[in-house]
């Protein structure tokens, strides 16, 4: 994993911990987890291939 990656992880990491300490809504670890996963499943893709390959979103 790149750097930025480990970042990403880490950071809905943290928004895990705050739904189980009940300081954030599930419904926001969702949208979080879906557009940080959208971001990292893009960059694995440009990175395996060629950065000029376009990535449908």
């Amino acid at each position: 994993m790149t750097p930025a990656s480990l970042m990403r992880v880490s950071e809905l990491q943290v928004l895990a911990d705050s739904v189980k300490a009940e300081e954030v809504s599930l419904a926001c670890l969702q949208k979080e987890t879906k557009t940080k996963m959208s971001m990292l499943e893009t960059s694995i893709m440009k990175n395996e291939f060629d950065e000029g390959v376009v990535v449908d979103e």
